[in-house]
């Protein structure tokens, strides 16, 4: 198949495939962006638990309760996954708009985690 209709064959090949796309420049720039920040929300929500703070998203709560300090690993399984699966997806317009909805939220989190810790900062 040809275009953004094209499947995946692999889900190793989901990287060549994303970074291939000449028509859907933004789907690779999204899903990178969205991994980046989930890595970022898992270290920042990791510094600001070891100063007192505590997790406001129930699901995440659960799994620190669940995995403890590793749940980092769970949290990071999870959306990478589902960033393959929208990206390989891509032909669909809800995965699309998925994706950029993921990536304004972590963003805005990314950004809460930051205002979060600046406030940490005179107490360390």
């Amino acid at each position: 198949m040809d275009g953004c209709c094209r499947s995946l064959q692999t889900a190793t090949g989901w990287l060549q495939f994303l970074s291939e796309r000449r028509d859907c420049p933004g789907v690779f720039s999204l899903a990178v962006l969205v991994i980046i920040l989930n890595l970022a929300d898992a270290i920042f929500t990791e510094f600001i638990l070891a100063h007192g703070g505590w997790e406001v998203n129930p699901i995440a709560r659960a799994a620190i309760a669940a995995f403890g300090e590793s749940f980092w690993i769970w949290k990071y399984a999870v959306v990478s996954l589902s960033v393959i699966l929208l990206s390989s997806l891509a032909h669909l317009r809800m995965a699309r708009v998925c994706l950029a909805v993921a990536a304004v939220l972590y963003s805005a989190v990314t950004v809460w985690h930051m205002i979060l810790i600046d406030s940490l900062v005179p107490f360390l």
